[in-house]
């Protein structure tokens, strides 16, 4: 017959430290945007990317994303918690008809308020440029739109 005080014991060992690792390799990205005046029409479209596929605008690339209504008050934050350790950048973008896409010119310059997590005013958008390290617990980022 087996003793299940043999096989608790190294299942607990494993559980406690498999997930203790895993906490000290992840952390949060918080973004805050303010100093916008936001709409009742529009929607708010944040987007978290690892890599350049898909960045700045392709919402089924990004690895997070979430869509949201502004407020009166022109202050948001959002917490995106247990991303793994790694480089990221950050869009966000100002759906002013809620089409769920970043409307673009003629150019291909986007016609819709738009920020990055380097927060760069001018010049194409690139997840180079965009990216940042994730290697410690919390990363807050103040991201203004132009």
């Amino acid at each position: 017959m087996i003793n299940l005080k043999y096989l608790t014991t190294p299942f607990l060992f494993f559980v406690l430290f498999a997930t203790d690792s895993n906490c000290q390799n992840s952390g949060d990205i918080t973004v805050t945007i303010s100093d916008f005046e936001f709409s009742r029409k529009g929607q708010l479209i944040t987007m978290i990317f690892e890599s350049e596929e898909g960045f700045p605008s392709n919402l089924g690339k990004a690895v997070r994303s979430v869509k949201s209504r502004g407020d009166d008050i022109g202050k948001w934050v959002r917490t995106f918690g247990k991303l793994s350790f790694g480089e990221y950048a950050v869009v966000v973008y100002y759906d002013k008809n809620s089409n769920n896409k970043l409307d673009r010119n003629f150019f291909g310059s986007p016609k819709e308020p738009i920020g990055t997590s380097c927060n760069r005013k001018s010049g194409r958008l690139k997840f180079e440029n965009a990216s940042f390290k994730l290697d410690g617990q919390v990363k807050e980022l103040k991201i203004k739109l132009y």
